[in-house]
């Protein structure tokens, strides 16, 4: 199955705001791929290529045991989470908008 690279940031980070909580790779895979494990599993390589690059960046956090881990030297079970500020400021565009639109404003 070919997913683009641009694909599986986008279901990483759509999956991370929708449920405001850290995901699996296996998550973002069955997202993208449906649920037969043959085609979800042949994404594990590329969405784990992908989600270091992000992390590289400092787009992504690769957590292990709920703890932030260097993206170059992982093993194992991981999840994919945004930067904790960024929760924060995601949190805080929410409630301006929210505010905005209680006080009719749209800035």
């Amino acid at each position: 199955m070919a997913v683009s690279d641009e694909a599986i940031a986008e279901m990483i980070f759509d999956l991370i705001a929708r449920t405001g909580r850290s995901v699996s790779p296996d998550d973002v895979a069955r997202a993208l791929a449906g649920p037969d494990p043959k085609a979800w599993r042949q994404l594990a390589r590329q969405i784990r290529a992908r989600a270091i690059h992000l992390a590289r960046a400092g787009d992504l956090v690769i957590l292990r045991k709920g703890k932030p881990v260097d993206p170059e030297g992982f093993a194992g079970v991981y999840r994919l989470d945004v930067p904790r500020d960024s929760h924060k400021a995601a949190a805080a565009a929410s409630d301006d908008a929210a505010a905005d639109a209680v006080a009719g404003t749209d800035d």
